[in-house]
């Protein structure tokens, strides 16, 4: 004969279950910080960390400021071995890709004047094996990149 709660009901009642413990989030450990201050390589892919584990990102940032522009260097965030969907900057300048609903990540600072760029990277995105995040130059030049991610591993 079946115990507990009907399949219809939408709550849980632990008298009526035989379970040990209900976790109604997702069960990961304290929260964690990986960043990256620095030059990068004139026309070369940097990588500015890599986070190996199981987890998720609660958000993060990359800030770039430069002598002349960056406007077509990219972000990359790669999950568990593929990569997100690379702009560059005066892609995401151009086609309005500022919010969180936008691609991995959005742009929240595009100056081309002073050549300051920023973009963000928003909560939620889960990874099984690996995080990494990599900036690709291609101006010839030796930009300052600032990087920093919140995180958490299972």
């Amino acid at each position: 004969m079946a115990r507990g709660a009907p399949d219809w009901t939408g709550r849980i009642n632990i008298a009526l279950q035989e379970l040990a413990e209900v976790t109604i989030r997702n069960k990961y450990g304290g929260g964690e910080s990986a960043c990256y201050a620095g030059t990068v390589k004139a026309n070369d892919i940097t990588e500015l960390f890599s986070i190996a584990g199981k987890g998720v990102i609660y958000g993060g940032f990359i800030t770039v400021q430069s002598t002349g522009t960056q406007r077509d260097d990219e972000q990359w965030l790669w999950i568990d071995g593929s990569q997100m969907s690379p702009h560059t900057f005066y892609e995401m300048n151009r086609f309005n890709l500022t919010g969180p609903t936008g691609p991995i990540p959005y742009l929240v600072c595009y100056d081309d004047e002073n050549f300051l760029y920023a973009v963000q990277f928003f909560f939620g995105y889960t990874f099984e094996t690996s995080c990494v995040v990599k900036y690709s130059e291609k101006h010839g030049r030796t930009p300052t990149v600032i990087a920093f991610f919140d995180y958490a591993l299972v």
